[in-house]
C-alpha cells in the first residue's frame, strides 16, 4: 500500500534505498549518518552521508522531491537506478526528470 507522503515516509525510503547500494554491500555497511532538517518550510531537508558519498532528499511538503545522489566509486547507472526504485516502492513518487552529471574524467 502507498503511505501519504510524510517526513518519516521520506526517511524510511531514504533507509531502504541506501540498504540496497551495492556499495554498501561490498563494504560490509559503512557507517551511515542521516540528518534531517524540518524546520525550513512544509517539507524536509535529509543529508545521509557516508565515507564515500552522500544522498540529499529535498522533499516540499507536497509532492515534488529532488535527490542528489552522489558516491566517490562504485556506483553506476544500474545502482543508481535501483537506488531510485527503492526509494519510490511503497509511495506514489514517480520520476519525472532524471539528469547525470559525471565528475572527473
Amino acid at each position: 500500500t502507498e503511505d501519504p507522503l510524510s517526513k518519516d515516509v521520506m526517511t524510511q525510503s531514504l533507509r531502504r534505498a541506501l540498504l540496497g547500494l551495492s556499495i554498501f554491500k561490498k563494504s560490509g555497511g559503512q557507517q551511515v549518518k542521516i540528518e534531517d532538517y524540518d524546520n525550513i518550510g512544509d517539507g524536509c531537508v535529509l543529508m545521509a552521508t557516508w565515507r564515500e558519498g552522500n544522498v540529499f532528499v529535498l522533499w516540499d511538503g507536497r509532492e515534488h522531491i529532488d535527490i542528489n545522489l552522489f558516491a566517490y566509486e562504485g556506483l553506476d547507472e544500474e545502482g543508481s537506478n535501483s537506488f531510485i526504485l527503492r526509494f519510490q516502492s511503497e509511495t506514489s513518487l514517480r520520476v519525472v526528470l532524471h539528469d547525470e552529471h559525471p565528475r572527473g574524467f
